[in-house]
């Protein structure tokens, strides 16, 4: 009843195989087979998250009183 998978840990620039199959009381289904490579580490500079912009619009007025 899923469609999809989340395998965890995986090495950065692998070839990998993953086989399915559905194995039931009723029996066993085929296997799908799928073959994929993870990507490549990527610099650390791009895991930083994107800063937020505020824009004037959004901030309260400032009010000084003297």
């Amino acid at each position: 009843d899923h469609n999809m998978l989340v395998v965890s840990n995986l090495r950065p620039s692998t070839y990998y195989r993953l086989e399915v199959q559905v194995i039931t009381t009723g029996g066993e289904g085929p296997a799908t087979v799928k073959t994929f490579q993870t990507p490549d580490i990527l610099p650390v500079t791009q895991h930083r998250p994107r800063l937020r912009q505020h824009h004037a619009h959004h901030q309260k007025p400032t009010v000084e009183r003297h």
